[in-house]
């Protein structure tokens, strides 16, 4: 198993940051992208709790063709929690096919700080084939590290189109405004149920 844990910092407050995680699609950065479904939302206290399907495009090296036939997607879960009384917003994602070639988790943490809000991600890569395990894991360890990179940018352009008009510095009554947004997306959300490939989806 490989794992590795970098941080990350939004201009932005963090109240801007949530708002804009469920906007982030599309972007430059995410045309592997196809879709992105609600399973499942609930509140529970202060928790905003949503279950997310992420349907990509993959691209699969020659050597692995001989792995990975008659799919060329990869279904994502993605599980995350919304904590309003502690500022913090908490996603876990890990694929749900192709599980028998490799496992991707990620955790990822964001946390307000005063006027900017700081990402925590890690990641951890494993396979379980015998003889190309080593292999496995390189090839999809270094291909994770660098589409988080090229996401967390994606995302910052995002940020950028929705918030460019507003201050450095915003008021107490512009964080007010977009916690009332938070919760104004919330109930325009709707929820979908959709099939995997293979058969490999929980």
């Amino acid at each position: 198993m490989k794992y590795f844990v970098v941080q990350d910092v939004f201009q932005y407050t963090w109240e801007q940051v949530v708002c804009g995680f469920w906007k982030r699609y599309p972007n430059p950065n995410s045309r592997h992208i196809m879709s992105e479904d609600v399973l499942d939302r609930k509140l529970v206290g202060n928790k905003l709790i949503t279950k997310r399907l992420i349907t990509k495009k993959g691209s699969i090296p020659k050597w692995g063709e001989k792995f990975i036939k008659g799919c060329s997607k990869a279904y994502v879960v993605e599980e995350s929690i919304v904590d309003m009384a502690n500022s913090t917003f908490t996603t876990y994602t890990r694929n749900v096919n192709l599980k028998d070639i490799s496992t991707v988790d990620e955790k990822c943490v964001y946390t307000a700080d005063r006027l900017h809000t700081t990402l925590t991600r890690q990641g951890w890569v494993a396979s379980f084939r015998r003889f190309s395990a080593n292999m496995i894991e390189q090839f999809t360890f270094h291909k994770f590290k660098s589409s988080t990179a090229k996401s967390a940018e994606g995302f910052k352009l995002v940020l950028g189109k929705l918030y460019h008009h507003e201050t450095e510095h915003p008021s107490r009554a512009e964080k007010l405004k977009n916690s009332a947004k938070i919760a104004k997306d919330i109930a325009k959300s709707k929820v979908f149920h959709t099939s995997t490939c293979d058969g490999n989806a929980r």
